[in-house]
């Protein structure tokens, strides 16, 4: 359980420094043949500032009780 609990720390706290998740896809835009062409988009999942914090703190609480 101890493992759990540094795993999601260093989650909250890698999310909280880059201020959310990356991730990229790929879509097709052009198909003429032989020849294709596709696009590729970069997306954000944001992750608030303060439910990160809150995430800290709850963890933090639980390792003292």
């Amino acid at each position: 359980m101890r493992a759990v609990g540094i795993i999601v720390l260093v989650l909250v706290l890698v999310a909280l420094a880059f201020g959310g998740f990356l991730y990229a896809t790929r879509e097709k835009s052009q198909d003429l043949g032989p020849l294709q062409a596709a696009t590729s988009t970069r997306k954000t999942i944001p992750i608030a500032p303060i439910a990160g914090l809150a995430a800290v703190v709850l963890l933090m609480k639980r390792r003292h009780d």
